[in-house]
């Protein structure tokens, strides 16, 4: 069945935020685009940091840093948080021929994941040590500097597009945990202003005690993630044939 008729976007996170902060029986204090712009600009960004989105990109000699003769910029779609690895060798001695994308590196760009996975992880058996290290802000340094970049392909961590989409289903839980902790911890400083809130269906209260503690909630679930997603070394190498 069509994965995209049951990804994450903004309107399902809305509807399931509702549900379990009780707002469907009143106004919210911020509206609904506010919310979905603190878990864009905030959210989004922690969990990425421990679930990223992978992109990958070639590396081109024109995408050179000056004045650095081994440092390139990293062309992706979505904001870098890191390089997870970079995959080069004879295999991809020249990644295009005539014009046109050598098959091997067009397999691995535009393949399914599974086949571009396996095809990452077969390259990678290589012989000469290469070390590559991530620079702030979206930048790759390889040492030592190789003559040939185009046979570079890089696997590169992002952030998960806005649209929230690219969040995997068996993670979605693990988002919702953090996207109500997050909005919980908006609301927190407009709900102590008031002890209750008229609306159309009477006094309500608000119950800030669900709301107490969501700073604490968010690094217990960062802790969790932290501890589940290993520890990754600045520097990794390659082995290039």
């Amino acid at each position: 069945m069509d994965r995209g008729v049951f990804m994450l976007n903004a309107t399902i996170i809305i509807r399931r935020l509702e549900k379990k902060l009780g707002f469907k029986f009143m106004d919210f204090e911020i509206s609904h685009e506010e919310i979905i712009e603190n878990l864009k600009d905030e959210t989004l960004k922690v969990f990425s940091k421990y679930f990223p989105y992978q992109e990958t990109c070639i590396i081109d000699p024109k995408d050179k840093v000056e004045p650095y003769n081994n440092r390139f910029y990293l062309k992706v779609q979505n904001e870098c948080i890191g390089v997870n690895r970079l995959v080069g060798g004879s295999l991809l001695g020249a990644n295009y021929i005539c014009g046109l994308l050598h098959p091997i590196a067009a397999d691995m760009l535009l393949g399914d994941p599974i086949s571009r996975q396996l095809n990452i992880d077969l390259m990678s058996f290589t012989s000469n040590p290469i070390t590559f290290k991530y620079i702030e802000p979206g930048m790759i340094e390889i040492t030592p500097t190789y003559n040939n970049v185009r046979s570079y392909i890089v696997v590169v961590n992002t952030v998960h597009p806005s649209h929230f989409g690219t969040i995997p289903i068996s993670l979605e839980d693990e988002f919702m945990k953090y996207a109500l902790a997050d909005t919980q911890s908006a609301l927190l400083s407009m709900r102590t202003r008031f002890a209750n809130m008229n609306t159309p269906y009477g006094n309500i209260e608000l119950y800030l005690d669900q709301f107490q503690g969501a700073e604490d909630k968010k690094e217990q679930i960062e802790e969790k993630w932290r501890q589940n997603s290993g520890k990754n070394g600045n520097r990794k190498k390659i082995f290039i044939a």
